[in-house]
């Protein structure tokens, strides 16, 4: 069995006139996603685990179409 393993986080506010720019968000890339402990746990199962990527920010701003399309790629 293959999973992926990756994701977004991020908490929107639509009263804030300031946007989540890349610069915001906190992003784990490849093989740091394998020391996570769940993906130990998978690996230990015998599951193989796509790392891609995570990112979260703070509570903030909408996220700029930049940013979303820079996580997303």
């Amino acid at each position: 069995m293959r999973i992926a393993l990756g994701g977004m986080g991020h908490e929107s506010n639509t009263f804030s006139p300031l946007p989540t720019n890349i610069e915001d968000f906190n992003v784990i890339e490849g093989g740091k996603l394998l020391e996570d402990e769940v993906a130990k746990y998978l690996i230990g199962e015998g599951v193989e685990v796509v790392p891609t990527v995570y990112a979260w920010a703070l509570p903030s701003g909408v996220v700029s179409r930049s940013a979303f399309l820079r996580l997303e790629d």
